[in-house]
């Protein structure tokens, strides 16, 4: 069962990966993000104007302040399109599980429309004549 359900799984998950965002920025709030980016960096040079090093180090942790803001902002920006994508999953599970109902049904042999499936036809032994003998050529 679960070797079915892996296939099923991989494609919604690309379904989702695969459906636009649309904007997920907020503008102000990216804004806000390169302010507080421009101040910090701003501090980190009055403060460490001798020292190079210390001021990389006050200027890369200022890098990823950013980072983690424009992060929040995208958060806040994407969470209705995320929230709607987590509906559209637990739907898409609930009508592939048997929340969704039974599906087509197959007419059962007391049913007018059941038509059996044919016998397969049995296995015949390959002779050394056969052409369709495996490994004939060796």
């Amino acid at each position: 069962m679960r070797r079915r359900l892996v296939p099923v799984i991989a494609v919604a998950v690309l379904f989702l990966l695969a459906a636009p965002v649309g904007a997920a920025e907020d503008p102000e709030a990216l804004a806000a993000c390169g302010t507080e980016f421009d101040r910090c960096t701003a501090r980190c040079e009055l403060s460490y104007r001798e020292d190079a090093a210390a001021r990389a180090g006050c200027q890369a942790a200022c890098a990823a302040d950013r980072a983690v803001c424009e992060a929040k902002a995208g958060y806040e920006a994407a969470k209705p399109w995320v929230a709607e994508q987590f509906r559209n999953m637990q739907r898409f599970f609930e009508g592939f599980s048997e929340k969704g109902g039974q599906g087509p049904q197959s007419p059962s042999p007391g049913d007018p429309d059941f038509t059996p499936l044919p016998e397969p036809e049995p296995e015949r032994e390959a002779g050394p004549d056969d052409p369709d003998a495996p490994y004939k050529d060796i």
